[in-house]
């Protein structure tokens, strides 16, 4: 392992962090604490740090640390999605400048083969070091081309057919997360060879709330008779039965009820989305002067719910126009603009429809309605 070469690196405890980059104490405290597993040659870091508390800044300070230090000549930065790398690559940028050249791997292999930090995908690196899709020895990367990996939101990705990026390269390791997972064959503090619940740096959302570093969300409850008790064929009224019927396919002794725990997963009730809607829009925070919407995102159980709920909301409030609000899925081919968009205070959607696509990792500072 290249980390053994010490007469080229100082101890990294003798480097000072840019408190430019990441300032706050928690951050500064969780800089020192990858610097000390290091220093003692642990090549295993995890950082769990509550969403919104800075893991990106974080890994971009100690980014600088090791390349100040001389620990680090190249590093590789992975996400699960295109939007988390694009959104990571521009926070490197703003603060690395065009000191220290990098590239996504996704844009251009070219570039990304001579860039010193390189930000990808898992599928997109996989297939950059797959023998059957480079043959004749043509991978993009050596099993020594990179001295650390910083892996984002690593609760999710860093387990089965991915395992295999970790194994053919040779680097440090640095886990980001704020939720790591505990189960028997997804553990994350197994897989960084730590204790149970105990990472190499902790601040949890609590504390961030103490310290007065994340503002407190404010809960709002409200649920329908459906959600509560179900739905039961027997109770309908004939004109339900006849949509019951038409919809399932199914009448009489045959009409299964559907239990409320299952509810919102196969079926969509359009009065149940019209009150959510209505919700938001009397009791949503509002911004300029509460002429405008704040920022929201509403969480859909899949691409057709997604779709359901956009529909209904024009169906409800036509004189927003279409833009109001979008649907951000793996289906939309431009969803990566809707998100730009979204970020962006002054642009449309003001709703943004998710489907596993904000629910993790995606900075958007302006939300303020989920």
């Amino acid at each position: 392992m290249r980390m053994d070469r010490r007469g080229m690196q100082q101890t990294l405890a003798e480097v000072e962090p840019n408190y430019d980059i990441a300032g706050r104490p928690y951050q500064i405290e969780a800089v020192k604490a990858v610097e000390e597993a290091f220093d003692h040659k642990h090549r295993k870091a995890l950082i769990v740090q509550a969403t919104g508390t800075g893991k990106t800044r974080v890994a971009i300070s100690l980014s600088d640390v090791l390349f100040r230090g001389g620990w680090v000549k190249r590093i590789l930065f992975l996400a699960d999605r295109t939007a988390l790398v694009r959104q990571a690559k521009r926070s490197f940028m703003d603060f690395f400048s065009n000191e220290i050249p990098m590239a996504s791997l996704m844009d251009s292999r070219d570039e990304a083969a001579t860039a010193r930090i390189i930000f990808s995908t898992y599928p997109t690196m996989m297939n950059a070091i797959d023998t059957a899709k480079n043959p004749a020895g043509g991978r993009l990367f050596s099993p020594g081309s990179f001295d650390l990996i910083i892996i984002d939101e690593s609760h999710r990705s860093i387990y089965q057919r991915y395992q295999a990026i970790f194994r053919y390269f040779d680097a440090l390791l640095l886990g980001l997360t704020a939720t790591p997972k505990s189960e028997v064959d997804k553990n994350t503090y197994r897989e960084f060879q730590m204790e149970e619940g105990n990472p190499t740096f902790a601040y949890q959302y609590e504390e961030a709330v103490e310290q007065g570093y994340l503002v407190p969300y404010l809960q709002f409850e409200r649920t329908t008779e459906l959600m509560q008790k179900g739905l039961h064929y027997s109770d309908l009224s004939p004109e339900d039965k006849a949509h019951y019927e038409d919809v399932f396919g199914l009448a009489g002794e045959n009409a299964p009820d559907i239990q409320n725990t299952a509810f919102n997963s196969y079926v969509f009730n359009r009065q149940t989305v019209q009150m959510v809607l209505q919700d938001l829009v009397k009791m949503g925070h509002y911004v300029e002067g509460g002429t405008r919407l704040g920022k929201t995102i509403i969480f859909a159980k899949n691409r057709k719910h997604a779709a359901f709920i956009v529909d209904v909301f024009h169906e409800m409030y036509p004189e927003l126009g279409d833009a109001f609000i979008q649907q951000v899925d793996g289906s939309i081919d431009y969803h990566e603009q809707i998100i730009d968009d979204f970020r962006d205070p002054g642009k449309a959607p003001r709703i943004a429809v998710s489907v596993d696509m904000l629910d993790t990792g995606i900075d958007v500072p302006e939300v303020l309605n989920l």
